[in-house]
C-alpha cells in the first residue's frame, strides 16, 4: 500500500492520475541524482517542472516534491552541495549549487637552508 496524505484525492479536478508518496519518491530521487552527477544548479520548483514535462498526465504536487528534494539534500546523499537563496522574479527560492573545489595554492615558498 502507497504512503499518501489524507487530503489527496483519487483523482484530482485536472483529470490526472495520482501518484503514491512511494513511486513520487522514487521519482524525485532520480531527477535529483541526475542534476547532481551533472553538476547541475537547481531548485525543488526545477524539479517538480522536469517530474511535470515527463509525466504529463500525473498530478506532480509540488508541496511533495520540495519536502523529498530538501530532505536528500539536507541528508548530502550527493556530491557535496551547498545551498542558497536566489531571487527568481519576485520570488525568493533555495537554490541547490555545487560546492566549489578549492584550488591549491600554487605557490611554493623556497625552502631556505641554514649552514650551520
Amino acid at each position: 500500500m502507497c504512503n499518501t496524505f489524507p487530503s489527496r484525492s483519487a483523482r484530482p479536478a485536472s483529470g490526472r492520475r495520482m501518484v503514491c508518496l512511494s513511486d513520487l519518491y522514487a521519482m524525485v530521487d532520480a531527477v535529483v541524482c541526475e542534476f547532481t552527477q551533472g553538476r547541475c544548479e537547481f531548485t525543488a520548483y526545477g524539479v517538480t517542472l522536469c517530474l511535470r514535462q515527463r509525466f504529463p498526465h500525473h498530478e506532480i504536487i509540488h508541496g511533495e516534491v520540495r519536502q523529498r528534494v530538501h530532505q536528500m539534500m539536507q541528508a548530502q546523499q550527493h556530491p557535496p552541495y551547498s545551498h542558497e537563496m536566489r531571487c527568481y522574479g519576485s520570488e525568493w527560492a533555495l537554490t541547490y549549487v555545487p560546492a566549489r573545489k578549492r584550488k591549491k595554492n600554487k605557490t611554493q615558498v623556497p625552502r631556505i637552508q641554514w649552514d650551520v
